[in-house]
């Protein structure tokens, strides 16, 4: 495998002899020991707490807000979660990416017993006709997606309630667990804390019968307008909370975007277009081309469109995909990727994996894969097993880009392999 030497201080070329590194003193290992293993952590609810402070009824419709987990629904719906609390009636998740939904129904289809309802929704609110129908929410805080995220939840959870309908939310004290409760009391009123482990804490609060509930929960989320130059274009984006990078211009973005070659009728791929910053760019620079932008949250591909309307962009569509699964057979001249490697506030390789093994086969002849993501990444040896050539195109102090050259079009006949 060819490795280029465009960037300065990047090891670029692998060979069999590796540097040896100076063993770590003690203070220093158990540092990255305890990072070590909360990058494989995924955010999950804490199923000792659950029995020890859940109360369902057999007569209740649940709504579950999960993000990560897998196993609380089923455990709901089987009434396994603890011997006192049987099995609701009917127990609705929330889930805001595909990959997530169609992995909780494989579950649930696969389980042999399922005393209770189940439904598995790709949405991340509530609809209007499901406004004040549940007994009970059950709420997993999503700290990693900022106060903002958390606290348009919260509101969604009440509008979700009956009146004198409970809340259940699990949160942690060193991940905004005061902020979150103060967050809750603001708009149930009295928070009861149930149990205690660790960290992790689990609270009751009750909607109550006075405060009607809104049918919508828009104004909870507050909408941020950015404004930059990127290669001479002004790009404006829309973005919110929940959305990556919604302050600023993501600088890893950004820098791909300024590097990325592009031709004025090339068709292009943005895969995981976020708020679709990447393909915008792509489709300034490929007038005469056709760009897809692809995410698999139902949010940002509701903002990515309307960030195409927002810059006149006429030659782009946006589409709710895992990985590039809705493209079919299609193929590109150029794929462009930032890819998630944080997704659940939990780092992995694993997308950035799977993106560079699908981008292989979706590839045309000479067709080129751009990708961004920090120095830690060991892109190079993710491509080696599909691309014969991977180089570093440009690189700053924390992010890098590279160029992957399409493989040869014997590898383009293997199964589009799908994302976890």
């Amino acid at each position: 495998m060819v490795v280029g030497a465009a960037a300065e201080g990047l090891v670029t070329r692998h060979t069999g002899a590796m540097r040896r590194r100076k063993r770590p003193d003690g203070a220093e290992a158990r540092s990255r020991a305890g990072r070590s293993r909360r990058r494989g952590r995924a955010l999950r609810f804490d199923q000792r707490l659950l029995r020890r402070g859940l109360e369902l009824a057999a007569t209740d419709r649940v709504l579950e807000l999960g993000y990560d987990d897998l196993e609380t629904p089923l455990l709901l719906v089987s009434g396994t979660v603890a011997d006192e609390v049987p099995a609701p009636r009917q127990v609705v998740s929330l889930r805001p990416t595909v990959d997530l939904v169609e992995e909780l129904q494989r579950q649930g289809a696969s389980g042999r017993s399922t005393p209770a309802a189940f439904e598995v929704r790709l949405a991340d609110t509530i609809p209007a006709t499901d406004v004040g129908s549940y007994e009970v929410v059950l709420l997993l805080a999503p700290h990693y997606l900022g106060n903002e995220r958390v606290r348009t939840d919260i509101a969604s959870a009440h509008r979700a309630l009956r009146p004198d309908g409970v809340l259940f939310f699990q949160t942690h004290r060193r991940q905004g667990g005061e902020t979150f409760v103060r967050y809750v009391t603001e708009r149930f009123g009295h928070v009861e804390l149930l149990a205690i482990r660790g960290g992790h804490r689990l609270y009751r609060a009750s909607r109550g019968p006075e405060a009607p509930a809104s049918a919508s929960d828009e104004g909870e989320r507050e909408t941020v307008v950015l404004q930059e130059t990127v290669r001479g274009l002004t790009i404006s984006l829309e973005t919110q909370a929940g959305v990556f990078s919604r302050r600023r211009f993501d600088t890893a973005s950004r820098l791909l975007a300024e590097t990325m070659q592009i031709g004025p009728a090339d068709e292009v791929a943005d895969l995981g277009c976020g708020a679709g910053l990447l393909g915008i760019v792509a489709a300034r620079l490929a007038p005469q081309g056709a760009v897809v932008l692809l995410d698999n949250r139902v949010q940002t591909v509701a903002l990515a469109k309307r960030n195409l309307r927002r810059n006149g962009v006429a030659n782009a569509t946006v589409q709710l995909s895992d990985g590039l699964q809705a493209v079919g057979r299609r193929t590109f001249d150029v794929i462009v990727s930032n890819p998630p490697l944080h997704e659940g506030g939990v780092y992995r390789t694993t997308p950035a994996e799977r993106f560079v093994a699908a981008a292989a086969v979706h590839l045309r002849p000479r067709g080129q894969l751009f990708v961004v993501g920090p120095r830690t990444l060991p892109l190079p040896r993710l491509a080696a097993p599909h691309f014969d050539e991977c180089e570093v195109v440009t690189a700053d102090r924390v992010n890098v880009v590279w160029r992957c050259r399409r493989p040869p079009a014997t590898r383009a006949q293997e199964s589009i392999p799908m994302l976890e």
